[in-house]
Formats: structure tokens, sequence, C-alpha cells
């Protein structure tokens, strides 16, 4: 009755030609809030604000009301947060369209999930460095958003929280350790520099942004599926590079970039999964690092290799994916029968073969020497000097240099 009796008031002072510099206010436990004819926000107090409900009808996933300011949305141009409130409820601002700016003080250390989800007129935020957690979604949606500087100290970016923004950069700070899932879905986002101090990376996290480079840091372990796909309309990263930190490329993670001119595989790679590099037809050379152990079927679906260097066992597992090759294709072949493997195939004949001089270790520390697939002389737990190894390939009727790892 007091809500009611404070608006009816308020409207019956502005039509007798009074300006009033409030249209509506409140309390909610230790935390005050009001409404400015002009259009300001403001939200004071101290400690946290509460969590609030999705919306009136449905709320599956709020906890029991809306924020007090719900239905006085549309009438937000400013949001004003004052010094010692601690953290920024869930809900607490969405959808508020028309409001343009925002301003968090340092008393500040939490930002809820969807706090600005579909504040769509928001185009520059700044969070003080106070922050060390961001929930989930907490800018998704906000479409004019094209600038944001994050807190030095905030721990991880969460689930979708800037997808279907305008963003085309982002200075992610080293205290990340972890990007969510869709963080970043959806953007214009040209450019990204991820730190050394994240450790993870979520499923479509860069899908569908405009990157053309994503260089992944050996600190990062775990990488989601469809991570950085390319579409009808952007045809994907022109260079890539995976960390020594990723043991396994999951399903999907890069399919579509047909624009692909440099891949570098980490050295810790074990995995690719299905169809991880399907339909990236412009890349010309390829090296399979030592590690790499398991193919899944279609991982190189669609994918024209100009060069391989593989091992025998990696080449066979290649081709099983459906890897092919560009006329005048090479391979340079580290160890294993290669030419074996493609008299197998539908590639006999097709494709060129190099076999790489290379040293296999011996568990009882002595080291195997081959070329050309042959074993051609045993170093006896010790290395050869380049003067011995020219001797070794005469006396074997060899005549190349051997070359060391």
């Amino acid at each position: 009755m007091k809500k009611e009796l404070l608006i009816t008031v308020c409207a019956a002072t502005f039509f007798a030609g009074t300006a009033m510099a409030e249209i509506a206010s409140g309390t909610e436990g230790n935390i005050s809030w009001s409404i400015s004819d002009d259009g300001e926000l403001t939200i004071s107090g101290s400690g946290d604000m509460s969590a609030y409900a999705k919306d009136k009808i449905n709320n599956k996933d709020g906890n029991g009301s809306v924020a007090p300011w719900y239905s006085y949305n549309e009438s937000v141009k400013k949001i004003t947060v004052s010094e010692g409130i601690t953290s920024l409820g869930d809900r607490a601002f969405r959808g508020m369209t028309n409001a343009t700016e925002v301003s968090i003080p340092t008393s500040v250390t939490k930002i809820g999930n969807t706090v600005f989800e579909g504040a769509s007129s928001l185009n520059n935020v700044t969070i003080p460095n106070s922050v060390t957690s961001m929930g989930d979604w907490v800018f998704k949606g906000a479409t004019s958003l094209t600038d944001i500087t994050l807190s030095q100290n905030v721990t991880s970016i969460g689930k979708e929280a800037f997808q279907s923004t305008a963003l085309t950069s982002i200075n992610i700070p080293e205290s990340v350790t972890s990007i969510g899932v869709s963080a970043f879905n959806g953007t214009p986002l040209t450019s990204v520099d991820i730190p050394n101090s994240v450790t993870s990376i979520g499923s479509n996290a860069f899908s569908g942004t405009q990157l053309t480079e994503l260089i992944i840091p050996d600190s990062v372990t775990t990488i989601g599926s469809h991570i950085a796909p390319g579409d009808l309309s952007y045809h994907g990263i022109t260079n890539l590079v995976i960390g020594n930190g990723i043991t396994e490329i999951p399903s999907g993670a890069f399919w579509n970039m047909s624009n692909l001119k440099t891949l570098i595989l980490g050295e810790s790679l074990v995995k690719i999964g299905r169809e991880a590099f399907r339909n990236d037809w412009s890349l010309q050379d390829l090296v399979f690092p030592d590690s790499l152990q398991i193919i899944e079927y279609g991982a190189f679906m669609n994918f024209h290799i100009g060069n391989l260097t593989a091992t025998a066992e990696q080449l066979q597992m290649y081709i099983d994916a459906q890897g092919d090759f560009r006329k005048n294709a090479k391979i340079i072949c580290k160890s294993g029968d290669c030419e074996a493997v493609l008299n197998n195939s539908p590639y006999a004949g097709k494709v060129a073969i190099e076999y790489a001089a290379y040293e296999q270790h011996n568990p009882d520390g002595s080291i195997s020497v081959y070329k050309d697939g042959k074993l051609i002389g045993l170093k006896n737990k010790r290395i050869y000097t380049i003067n011995e190894a020219e001797s070794l390939s005469k006396e074997t009727g060899n005549k190349f240099r051997i070359r060391y790892k």
C-alpha cells in the first residue's frame, strides 16, 4: 500500500509542475534503492545484494522474488552502485535495455549470474580490481557492449559471460584460470590473448567469432568441443597453435576452418577426436608429434594436406580418419614402413615418400639408427659424432648423413 501511495503522490506532484527527484524508491534489508526522474537507479547501503528471480512468471531458477525495481526497468538509463555494496545479486539489472552506463564501486567483490543480461544499450563497462568472482551469463545479450575492462583479480570467465555482445577484442587478465562454455560465442571478436594462467577452455568458447589467430598456451590442459569452428560466413582461424599441455583435441573442435594456413600441434598430444579438423582443406604442412597415438574416425575428413610428417602408424591413422592428400603431396616418414601403408591405401603411387633418418632409444640405453625404415647401425649407449655417422653410412652402403632429433 505504501508503494502505491508513493507512486501516486509522485505523479500528482509532477503534473502540478514541480520537479521530483525520485519516481520510486524502497528498502530491502540493508539495501536501499531509488530511481530519479532522469532515469538513474541508485543502489546504496552495505553488504551483499539479494539474488533475484528470473521474472514474475518464470521463476524456475530464481530465489523467490524479482528485483523490487523490476517494473521500472525500461525507465533506467544509468545504474549507480554506491560504495559499501559488496556484491551484485543474480539478475539484479537483467533486461534494463535502456541503461547506457553503470558505475561499480571498489567495495564490490562478487558479480552474480545474469546480472546485466539483455542490457542491450550498455557499451563501455569497467569492472574494478576488487572483483574476484563473476558468474555465468553476466553480459549475455548486451548487444552494444564494445569495450570492457576486467578486474585484474577475477579468477574465471563464466559460461556465456559475453555471448552475443559486440566485443571485438578483450584483455584477459593473468588471474583468470578458466574460460567457460560459450564465453564469447557469437561475438565479432577478432583478437584474444590467452594468458599462461588459463588451464581450461570450455566448449564453443570462441565459436561464431571472427578470430584469425588462436594461440593456446602450454598452461591449458583441457579444451571443449567446437571451441572455435568456422561456419558458412566465417571461414575460421588461419593460424592455430595448440600448446604442449593439451593431451586431447575433442570432437569438432576446429572444423570448417577452411582458411587454416598454420597448425602447430603440442608435444603432449595423444588423441584427436572425431571431426576435429573436418573441412580444413587449406593447410599445406602438418607435423604429428611423437606422442600422438589415437586419431578418431572423421578427424581429418575433407582435409587435404600437402606435406605430412608422421610415423607409419600415424600415417595409417590419418588415412583411416579420412585424411586426404593434395596433388604432389609428400610424406616425411619418421619411423616404420610408410611405403607399405601407402601401398595398401587409395594413395598408392600418388604420394611421394621421404624417409627421415631417426633414432630409437632402447631400454638398455643403446640407440638404434634407422634410414629408409631399415636398421643401419647401433649406437652403443653414446652419441655419434658427425664423422662417425658418416663412416657408419659408408659402411652400410647408405649415402646420407644421419640427422639427430
